[in-house]
């Protein structure tokens, strides 16, 4: 796992937060590893993986009542809304200059 990042006493904070959250994904996995939806499962390993990646200490401690099932949900949200913006935004671009 990435070093924390923040004082002293954060990261002791934010070290046995992301312990916790690391056992309990651990344990979603197991649940995971029958399911039929593979792709799903695998974005949502992705997703959980971003998650891991986090090196702000008080984020971890920001996000210590949220289950990582629900964080990566959350993150495979966000990054759906990133790319169907970015369509959009192309979409908008391409029909500006189609007239012409």
């Amino acid at each position: 796992m990435v070093e924390l990042k923040g004082s002293e006493k954060q990261v002791a904070w934010a070290e046995k937060i992301r312990n916790e959250k690391m056992e309990d994904w651990k344990k979603e996995q197991e649940n995971l590893k029958d399911a039929e939806n593979k792709k799903y499962v695998a974005e949502l390993t992705a997703a959980a993986e971003r998650i891991f990646s986090v090196e702000n200490a008080s984020n971890w401690i920001d996000i210590r009542n949220a289950s990582i099932i629900r964080l990566a949900r959350m993150d495979m949200k966000k990054q759906l809304m990133l790319v169907a913006h970015y369509i959009a935004d192309e979409k908008v671009f391409a029909d500006r200059y189609e007239q012409f």
